[in-house]
């Protein structure tokens, strides 16, 4: 099956996620020795498998056929059977079948008015002596605090307000908190020699310096609430290892894959460094070049501006030439008129004047 974001697959490389689902499980396979048990929400079929290695028998319930399909291929056992159906409805008829009922991050997917539902469910179920573990995030820490919404919740808890969900159906209930930490565990090599508990310490990363917290200031992410009609033996933990230090490995990966990166970024930066100086070199040429064209330019343009100037000047002489000439044809006319006026009028001595006058002129 492929990772979704909804439903956990063992084969997803996502360190934190598969300790958190796979812790959950391990600690409900303890309680499961010689058990019938129920998975409801068991998504691809990995944790019922788990459950089915000490259970005398297991059934998972999930409501995609899909999911189903691949648990019955991948995890098919003679203690095992896996049903299509949904939570507040569970595909089972009759009453107090199961010793342990278990679904982990289930009841925040569905609407708040089935979450009632699903909680009768698991009460129909199981065993008057029954116990169930279910688990679901912490409302403050995993989307008040970040200001986040993840899309598949759709009513979530905070713990107080989660255990007083779980009591409304059953007498007794104790709750574990549960988040990924990074941790130096120290264990005996001598295990048959070990005695008393195991000693918690706790240091915190403050003003830039790691210093010892005295007090349990852990807040976890998610919690995990056993509940039961008969009392219940309250469970002192459970600490998950990673003997792989996937984790640790990954951002180690992580970290040398940027350095790669950025190292390669830094050869790109140089190498465009030199493109832009080339390119600069290449500008100032190019704007020398440009400049002597200007300078060259503006001397045509003066010669030119010259020789209109002076084609101006010479076409305006020959213009007030040509003024001068019909000006002095237009002199003649009325000289010619007047004549013509004079002989009319028989004036010859005057006209004879007027001629020689103009042939003189």
């Amino acid at each position: 099956m492929d990772f979704t974001g909804e439903r956990y697959i063992p084969e997803l490389d996502w360190p934190e996620i598969s300790y958190e689902h796979w812790h959950r499980y391990m600690l409900a396979e303890t309680l499961a020795e010689g058990k019938t048990v129920l998975d409801v929400a068991c998504g691809e079929g990995y944790g019922a498998s788990r459950l089915a290695r000490r259970a005398s028998r297991v059934v998972g319930v999930d409501i995609s056929a899909e999911a189903i399909a691949h648990a019955r291929s991948a995890y098919g056992a003679a203690n095992i059977d896996f049903i299509e159906g949904s939570a507040d409805r569970l595909p089972i008829e009759g009453e107090a079948i199961f010793d342990l009922v278990t679904s982990f991050e289930t009841i925040e997917h569905i609407p708040e008015d089935a979450q009632v539902r699903f909680l009768d469910e698991i009460k129909r179920v199981i065993k008057p002596t029954g116990a169930c573990v279910v688990s679901s995030p912490n409302k403050y820490e995993y989307s008040d605090k970040n200001n986040t919404k993840n899309p598949y919740h759709l009513k979530e808890f905070q713990v107080d307000e989660f255990m007083d969900f779980m009591r409304r159906r059953f007498r007794f209930v104790e709750a574990l908190g549960q988040r990924v930490y990074p941790v130096s565990y120290l264990w005996p090599l001598a295990p048959a020699r070990a005695e008393g508990p195991m000693i918690e310490h706790q240091i915190e990363f403050d003003r830039g310096a790691f210093k010892p917290v005295e007090q349990n200031e852990k807040a976890c992410l998610y919690v995990i609430v056993i509940a039961s009609d008969a009392p219940i033996v309250p469970l002192a933990g459970s600490i998950l290892v990673d003997i792989s230090s996937r984790a640790v490995n990954a951002r180690l990966g992580e970290v040398m894959s940027l350095k790669h990166d950025v190292e390669q970024l830094y050869g790109h930066i140089a190498r465009a460094m030199n493109e832009i100086e080339r390119l600069n070199r290449e500008c100032e040429s190019h704007r020398a070049e440009l400049e002597a064209e200007r300078i060259a330019h503006q001397s045509a343009k003066v010669i030119v501006d010259e020789f209109e100037r002076l084609s101006l000047l010479k076409e305006r002489r020959v213009v007030g030439a040509r003024f001068d000439a019909v000006s002095l044809r237009h002199e003649n006319e009325l000289l010619r008129e007047e004549l013509n006026k004079v002989y009319a009028s028989k004036s010859w001595k005057i006209v004879h004047h007027v001629k020689s006058m103009l042939r003189r002129a």
